[in-house]
């Protein structure tokens, strides 16, 4: 017999509760977040990316990355992101990052997670919910010789 638990949701404007029977972080949360039933605001979009080009400069300049991954495993949708110079234009990832996101659907929540380093997006697709990472990759990719500018 399965146990079933009643979770409090604080997040995104639901106030009501939910059931959860045996069901993962990532499908409880989908759930949450189908809940909230609308997009983020283009305001909170703007903002939330806006934050994120500030996290990025600080990941190229503290830590010395220059590959970021986009990362949805359900979609299998991978996309890769070079940071050619540590000194690029705040204006162009924005810009490049909110083409990225709502070019594949509408946006629901965009929110970091400090302990994994990473963005978790959710987005709408076709009527469905999908999350996507967004995170640091240079361990991911393998340089061989030199590029010359």
């Amino acid at each position: 017999m399965s146990e079933t638990k009643i979770i409090e949701t604080p997040a995104s404007n639901v106030d009501e509760e939910l059931q959860i029977s045996n069901f993962s972080t990532y499908e409880a949360n989908k759930m949450l977040i189908a809940q909230n039933g609308k997009p983020i605001s283009k305001l909170k979009l703007n903002t939330t990316i806006g934050d994120m080009a500030v996290r990025f400069r600080k990941w190229v300049w503290d830590n010395k990355c220059k590959y970021f991954m986009l990362l949805c495993k359900d979609r299998s949708d991978y996309t890769l992101f070079n940071i050619v110079d540590s000194n690029f234009d705040m204006q162009e990832l924005k810009s490049a990052l909110k083409d990225c996101f709502v070019n594949r659907g509408d946006v629901y929540d965009i929110h970091y997670e400090k302990n994994t380093d990473a963005y978790e997006i959710w987005l709408k697709i076709e009527d469905e919910f999908y999350a996507y990472y967004l995170f640091p990759y240079d361990i991911g990719v393998i340089e061989i010789g030199a590029v010359n500018g």
